[in-house]
């Protein structure tokens, strides 16, 4: 009976992440709040609190996430994939929810992305055939 699923609504939810992407990068989000890192594994973003055993999964890209970014503050994470579909998310990292996104971020996508150190700035570097782009986007502005 569907009324006795921890959540009926949806026909899968994902609980729990296995497994590491290390191309896309591992980040040190531990400050004097939480000890926690983050890192990929396929299309999801996972930050995982070292002390509670936990995770806080970042979910939404239709490919696997390439690349990633966090801010000086460990606040803020950048995600980006390449591929059909692609995108660029900027995440909050204490709550996971996706604070701006840029889709398409290139044509092809994204092979490296990095953010200034107020996560004001994201660079990102197209994936794909040559010639490659650079693109910077100003985080602060609209839209």
């Amino acid at each position: 009976r569907m009324a006795e699923l921890p959540d009926a609504r949806h026909a899968l939810s994902l609980q729990w992440v296995f497994g590491v992407a290390p191309e896309a990068g591992a980040h040190s989000l531990s400050d004097e709040n939480r000890s926690a890192i983050f890192y990929t594994s396929a299309h999801t973003g996972v930050v995982l609190d070292l002390q509670s055993q936990t995770q806080l999964l970042l979910q939404g890209h239709r490919n696997a996430i390439c690349a990633t970014a966090a801010s000086e503050d460990r606040r803020r994470i950048a995600t980006a994939d390449a591929g059909p579909g692609s995108m660029l998310v900027l995440w909050d990292s204490y709550n996971g929810c996706p604070l701006r996104s840029i889709a398409p971020p290139h044509e092809s996508g994204v092979r490296a992305i990095d953010m200034s150190p107020d996560a004001r700035y994201v660079v990102a570097l197209s994936a794909g055939p040559a010639p490659q782009l650079l693109s910077l986007w100003d985080l602060a502005a609209d839209g």
